[in-house]
């Protein structure tokens, strides 16, 4: 089965239907749509990881610490939405492609 890359708006949608988001403003919901498809474009090779931030590098490395630490006021509202799109929308092989580039702290 091939792996579906998503695009902005599936993206933007998804996010504004998830429970978590129901509390955010049109512009916060775009702001998260916009971080979950940068790491689309990384695990599709269309963005190199040194051009991630530091709280998607974390997520990346499934470093929930970090993350925490790293996550803007809008991202840590919605942490477990990240863990949702990697879990439901990316093949787990992502957790190995990040490992190669970038470890775990």
């Amino acid at each position: 089965m091939p792996i579906k890359d998503y695009s902005f708006a599936e993206i933007r949608k998804w996010v504004g239907g998830e429970h978590e988001s129901k509390y955010l403003n049109l512009e916060e919901v775009e702001h998260v749509a916009h971080c979950l498809r940068l790491i689309v474009d990384w695990y599709f090779d269309r963005l190199p990881h040194y051009d991630l931030d530091p709280f998607i590098l974390a997520v990346l490395r499934n470093d929930f610490s970090d993350a925490c630490g790293q996550a803007d006021n809008t991202n840590a509202r919605v942490l477990p939405v990240y863990a949702k799109f990697l879990y439901n929308n990316l093949p787990l092989d992502y957790k190995t492609k990040a490992g190669k580039q970038f470890g775990r702290r």
